[in-house]
C-alpha cells in the first residue's frame, strides 16, 4: 500500500447512500463562518460608501481644495469608488 492509500482524505461532499447523490456538507461552523464573512463585507461596504461620500462633500464645499492636482485625483478616485460600490 502506498502512503496515499493509508491516509484519510477530507471530502467536502456528503454521500447520501439512499439515492447515490452527493450534497455539500454544511455544518453549523461553516454557516457561522459564512454569516461572519457576509457581515464583515457589509460593514466594509457601508464604511467605504460613507467615508467616500464624506470626502466628496468636503471637497465640494471647499472648491479651493480642488485646485491642486493631487486633490483632483483623490476626488476622482472617491467618485469612482462610489460608483463601483453602487
Amino acid at each position: 500500500m502506498s502512503k496515499m492509500d493509508t491516509q484519510s482524505t477530507f471530502s467536502p461532499l456528503r454521500n447520501n447512500s439512499s439515492n447515490g447523490v452527493s450534497t455539500p456538507a454544511l455544518d453549523d461552523h461553516s454557516l457561522q463562518a459564512e454569516a461572519r464573512e457576509a457581515a464583515m463585507f457589509g460593514l466594509i461596504a457601508v464604511l467605504s460608501f460613507l467615508l467616500n461620500s464624506l470626502f466628496c462633500v468636503i471637497m465640494m464645499k471647499k472648491p479651493t481644495m480642488l485646485k491642486r492636482p493631487r486633490n483632483i485625483l483623490l476626488f476622482s478616485l472617491a467618485i469612482t469608488d462610489l460608483l463601483t460600490g453602487l
